[in-house]
């Protein structure tokens, strides 16, 4: 009587690429094989020829077995790491005289050998095929219509950059670290091209950024690939038997299980289990060496975030806290202050390196942390900064004085006291004439006042009281300085009535 084994797995599509050796195997050592597994590892399994699949696990349906199935000895593998919807029926239907399982492995003197290899090994010790066949075939299997899919683009790159960024929640990097990661890559490394494969975040699909259109063309991009980025799921193994260089990030689960088990690919393991807490930088370092790249991940993200300071708002937790990183960008880019952390906010450091950068950097500095010497340095800068500085130097006259020889208008944000100061109203439409509508009625009389302010610009005549505005002798004053005050005088007076 012939030999025969039937196989199943109702595990992750990960599970399906990691047992294509066995499976392979089987078929060279048995007369028959038969799978049976969920629908969706349909794609990887196409070489095999006795595959029945499960939409769900919810019922049996009748498998059509074309075959005499009652003339072979059979043998049965149950790959399943938990759920077996079959696993009773299989049993009665085929009869096994040899069940190889989960639970038989962890009654055995192979429990060491288990717990201590990844999941690959695995597979060949759940099967009693230990040790391992020393020539294996761990690549999934590309139809002729999608080898060669992205020769076309290879032509014009140095080369490809695949991520893969979807998988179940708990075990995901955060869109917003991705859609950093993809932003500083496209502005730091223009000559390569990015495929996202899988199910990515719409956000994530940039312009010049490609999506593999279906599985086939996944695996096809991953072989092609420079570099692979991924979280723990299908496409890490298939990068792992390409040999395709590249990390995987895991959560905080017990990765040396499930980490791929060749060389080329590395990982990166966070500190929780419910998410992926990996940080750009980390990340970025890896990438670094596997294109070859003698930046540091820091000026990387420096150099991304002075082209486009707009991307700090979505940039992740680990960056917005990140002290090192914010003070690089900092200095040359200080427009990302706004949005960073309200502890990195409050850094006396950091305060003083974004205010000394640029004066309106004051305006989102917590107020308790407006001390008079980071005021100071915003309001030598630009007196408009007077706005914004603390109330005890908004009373001294001395302050104020600064602010109005650097800014006249800074008039505007000064007290009542120092709009009806004659003085300080004189160095302000003195430095810009337009303070003149910020001050005191009564000085707007005043014609040494007037005269300041309407030499410095003719058309804070718009400003001045009523009777100055149809005096003729202010009117022709201005029009010798500027003719073109006439049509704004014009238009007051239409405006009047």
């Amino acid at each position: 009587m012939n030999k025969a084994a039937v196989v199943s797995f109702f595990n992750g599509l990960g599970d399906t690429v990691l047992l294509l050796p066995i499976l392979r195997y089987l078929t060279e050592n048995y007369d028959r094989l038969v799978i049976f597994t969920y629908i969706n590892s349909k794609p990887f399994l196409s070489e095999f020829n006795h595959v029945f699949y499960l939409e769900n696990d919810s019922e049996i349906p009748s498998f059509p077995l074309n075959f005499d199935y009652k003339s072979y000895h059979w043998a049965y593998y149950d790959f399943n790491i938990t759920f077996n919807p079959v696993k009773e029926w299989i049993r009665k239907k085929f009869k096994p005289e040899n069940i190889f399982d989960y639970e038989r492995v962890q009654q055995s003197e192979m429990k060491v050998e288990y717990e201590s290899k990844n999941m690959f090994h695995k597979q060949f010790i759940q099967s009693n095929l230990w040790p391992v066949p020393n020539k294996i075939n761990r690549l999934p299997f590309i139809p002729d219509s999608h080898v060669g899919f992205y020769s076309e683009l290879l032509k014009h790159k140095k080369g490809i950059i695949t991520l893969h960024t979807d998988t179940d929640q708990q075990k995901q990097w955060s869109t917003l670290s991705w859609y950093t990661l993809i932003s500083c890559l496209q502005e730091n490394f223009p000559e390569y091209q990015i495929v996202l494969l899988g199910f990515p975040d719409p956000i994530l699909e940039l312009s010049e950024v490609l999506v593999a259109p279906d599985v086939y063309a996944c695996i096809e991009a991953i072989k092609v690939s420079s570099v692979f980025i991924g979280i723990d799921s299908v496409f890490s193994h298939v990068a792992d038997a390409f040999n395709t260089k590249g990390v995987v990030l895991f959560n905080a689960i017990n990765h040396k299980d499930w980490k791929p088990s060749g060389k080329s690919v590395s990982y990166l393991k966070s500190s929780k289990k419910d998410s992926v807490d990996i940080s750009i930088i980390e990340v970025l370092n890896h990438l670094c060496t596997y294109i070859e790249s003698t930046d540091e991940p820091n000026d990387l993200l420096t150099k991304m975030y002075s082209k486009d300071y707009r991307l700090i708002e979505r940039a992740p937790i680990d960056i917005l806290q990140g002290h090192n990183l914010i003070f690089s960008i900092i200095e040359v880019c200080p427009y990302i202050y706004p949005y960073l952390d309200i502890q990195v906010k409050r850094n006396e450091k950091l305060i003083k390196c974004v205010v000394s950068s640029f004066w309106y950097m004051l305006s989102f500095v917590p107020e308790d942390c407006r001390t008079d010497e980071l005021c100071l340095i915003a309001l030598r800068q630009n007196g408009w900064a007077l706005d914004f500085v603390n109330d005890n130097l908004k009373q001294k006259r001395e302050i104020v004085e600064i602010a109005l020889a650097n800014q006249g208008d800074a008039l505007e944000f000064t007290t009542e006291k120092f709009k009806s100061d004659r003085a300080l109203v004189k160095l302000a439409v003195q430095s810009n004439g337009m303070a003149l509508r910020y001050a005191d009625i009564n000085l707007r009389h005043d014609p040494e006042i007037l005269t300041l302010a309407l030499n410095n610009n003719p058309f804070a005549i718009e400003f001045a009281p009523i009777d100055i505005r149809n005096s003729a002798k202010w009117i022709d004053y201005c029009e010798k300085r500027c003719p073109d005050v006439k049509y704004l005088l014009n238009k007051i007076q239409k405006d009047a009535f």
